[in-house]
């Protein structure tokens, strides 16, 4: 939080703030207009939460706080949880894992201790994961961090992938292109990168010669030696002579474990009803080790 006001109050359309002590949980609560609420605790000397609802006015009556929002009354103080003025919303805890800062890791697993019903999207300075689904063990819920799902729309040219990643190799340039039945057959001069594997969800995308737009063509269906046949699902174009190839892992299926300085995990559950989070745990390895 250290430059967090400093950031909200330069935003002009921000500066409206209004102020509530909330008794149920002894906290005080800033909210900035139709953005966020933040609430702070003096027996932490901090402010310990972000909050999604931003209300008119607020008060604390007979130990129960009441909100205002267009004109209407709510009480806060009931069994729903993160059900904000009519509409659910996901409650989030967001811990840091960032012990030795000056060295990359590999957090490999994530655990954690508490109700079921959590997911949580991991992400670092280098890579993105998620564990969406855990396994049960002693009372503690744990799985392999995977790799999220490679994701590029040829209109809009934006996505989700980073080309400063191991899962994203360049092939070449296209020495002869040829149609192959529903696809493309892409030969090259130098024998392609051993990592490309068929049929495993390799997506193969191509730079047209010249230009700067990516475009993604489909799977790899066959490798071999010179020679690539990629599955044009996506009615793109034929590569041609000259062109650039790279291609990307299937990251859900080859990525056990994401690598970086830190890690943040942002735990989330959409339920209404109370799921405690008592700890969140990370195995991590050294990446030069």
């Amino acid at each position: 939080m250290s430059d967090y006001f400093t950031d909200k109050l330069s935003d002009s359309s921000l500066v409206e703030l209004t102020g509530s002590y909330d008794e149920s949980i002894g906290a005080y609560i800033v909210t900035f207009y139709n953005d966020e609420s933040v609430s702070f605790k003096e027996r932490v000397d901090g402010w310990v939460t972000r909050l999604s609802f931003t209300p008119e006015a607020a008060i604390s009556l007979n130990n129960e706080y009441y909100t205002i929002k267009d004109g209407e009354l709510w009480e806060h103080s009931n069994t729903t949880r993160s059900n904000f003025y009519g509409t659910q919303e996901n409650t989030t805890v967001t811990p840091i894992f960032n012990d030795a800062p000056s060295s990359i890791k590999n957090f490999k697993k994530l655990s954690y201790e508490g109700a079921a019903g959590w997911t949580a999207a991991v992400d670092n300075d280098q890579q993105n994961g998620e564990v969406a689904t855990w396994k049960k063990k002693e009372n503690i819920y744990f799985n392999y961090i995977k790799g999220l799902a490679t994701t590029w729309n040829n209109t809009t040219q934006a996505g989700e992938f980073d080309t400063s990643e191991f899962s994203i190799q360049g092939i070449g340039d296209v020495s002869v292109s040829s149609v192959d039945g529903s696809g493309f057959r892409l030969d090259f001069a130098e024998d392609i990168n051993t990592s490309l594997q068929a049929n495993v969800g390799d997506q193969v995308f191509v730079v047209p010669q010249g230009g700067s737009n990516i475009f993604q063509i489909g799977e790899c269906t066959s490798v071999s030696g010179k020679r690539l046949v990629v599955d044009n699902d996506l009615s793109v174009t034929q590569p041609a002579a000259g062109d650039y190839i790279f291609f990307v892992k299937n990251s859900e299926i080859n990525t056990s474990g994401i690598i970086g300085y830190y890690a943040s995990a942002k735990m989330t559950t959409d339920s209404g009803s109370k799921k405690e989070l008592f700890a969140v745990n990370s195995e991590i390895f050294m990446s030069s080790e």
